[in-house]
């Protein structure tokens, strides 16, 4: 050997320059993360990977310029094969969120700007659809900026359409929403083979309607929790004989879990629930008003009332119009806890307290849980019930009281 090459370094001995190592908190977010992988989601294992690392980076945790452990070692740290991990880390790479360097591994770059998603809102196209205003598409729109997300709306007036459309999404598509469907489109879901949404070959959610389904995603208000804390605060307040109005139930809709809040708090308290304290209008679309002879025996039922206390789950705008033209008397005694939106909340002038539904936020968990399935950050099939905001006590104008 001469001395030239005596003096040059073996491949053996040969040492990469130092670079940053992954501090131990980062490790152990490797050791976590397996506990956020699904085998079973519809989302394959490498996407799911390249989701959470992706939102790791954005947000900080994984640090710009840090190296990432070996594949083996991430191999055994997130219990995969070397061909998922690979997988994860070519979509990175191509993404512009880690660099490769040869004998030298992989390390995080500054995050890009986040990937575009896009989602579809099925909805049935009709003039009623959305009989008061249509707030929601702002809430979409608002969901879908926040979660950098476009939506797109696909309208369909049948629930052939709708079964269409959740079984061949566009493939252009990440996700689907649906945003409190109808009443017959709600009982539709309800009886609809579960295959329909484990099989698609996007993620859906159900936002504001309680069903549970595998492979359906779902973010609702607690109903049934509003009803139960409201029907405690009639009987904190001395009220022992308490009634309720509603929609007759549906399962899937909220005025089902809405009365069993009620019976609920009924039953834990030993009060008795008679059937003449309670009054069920017929089922009816969404957004629809009672017709002329269910408001009459609406009007006997309050009327002719055995209680003090009243939980109602339709006060709106149309019923109270409605109330006033049939002369319905609102006694002073009678303490009302409804639930309803804000914007019915403004225009009405019937005393109340109650619950509001912040729809707004609800539609903006819907997005964001959508999208970080979409990007790996969370498992599939989520199922969350969001509670509801007390805003008792209040009043929205003077008493109606008619002769």
């Amino acid at each position: 050997m001469s001395s030239a090459d005596a003096l040059k370094p073996s491949k053996k001995t040969r040492k990469a320059p130092p670079s940053p190592s992954l501090p131990e908190g980062e490790t152990e977010f490797f050791r976590t993360l397996t506990d956020r992988l699904d085998a079973k989601s519809r989302i394959p294992l490498y996407k799911q990977i390249s989701g959470a690392l992706e939102q790791s980076i954005e947000s900080g945790v994984l640090n710009t310029g840090t190296r990432l452990p070996s594949e083996r070692q991430l191999t055994n740290l997130l219990g995969v094969s070397r061909c998922t991990l690979r997988g994860a880390l070519t979509e990175l790479i191509e993404r512009k969120y880690l660099a490769t360097a040869k004998g030298m591994g992989n390390f995080i770059l500054p995050p890009p700007k986040r990937r575009k998603l896009h989602f579809i809102a099925i909805e049935r196209y009709s003039a009623a659809y959305w009989s008061l205003s249509p707030l929601h598409y702002q809430w979409l729109e608002t969901g879908g900026k926040t979660n950098d997300a476009d939506i797109l709306y696909r309208y369909t007036e049948s629930t052939e359409g709708l079964r269409a459309a959740l079984e061949q999404p566009p493939e252009t598509c990440n996700g689907v929403v649906l945003f409190r469907p109808n009443l017959e489109w709600t009982e539709y879901l309800s009886r609809m083979e579960e295959r329909i949404f484990e099989d698609s070959p996007v993620p859906i959610i159900l936002i504001g309607r309680s069903i549970r389904k595998k492979g359906l995603n779902v973010v609702s208000l607690d109903y049934a929790d509003a009803a139960y804390r409201g029907t405690q605060e009639l009987i904190r307040q001395g009220h022992r004989k308490i009634g309720f109005i509603g929609w007759a139930a549906l399962d899937g809709f909220f005025h089902l879990p809405y009365f069993k809040g009620y019976q609920a708090a009924m039953e834990e308290a030993g009060l008795p629930v008679p059937e003449e304290n309670c009054y069920l209008v017929p089922r009816m679309e969404t957004g629809g008003t009672p017709d002329a002879d269910s408001m009459e025996r609406l009007r006997s039922f309050l009327q002719d009332r055995c209680y003090t206390g009243l939980m109602v789950s339709i006060l709106n705008g149309h019923v109270e119009k409605l109330l006033q033209q049939l002369g319905v008397v609102i006694p002073d005694d009678l303490s009302v806890i409804s639930l309803m939106e804000q914007h019915l909340i403004n225009r009405l002038t019937m005393r109340w307290s109650g619950f509001q539904m912040a729809s707004s936020d609800l539609v903006m968990q819907g997005l964001t849980v959508l999208s970080e399935i979409c990007r790996g950050i969370r498992k599939d099939e989520h199922f969350e019930e969001i509670p509801v905001v007390p805003v008792t006590g209040a009043t929205c104008g003077e008493p109606i009281i008619h002769a």
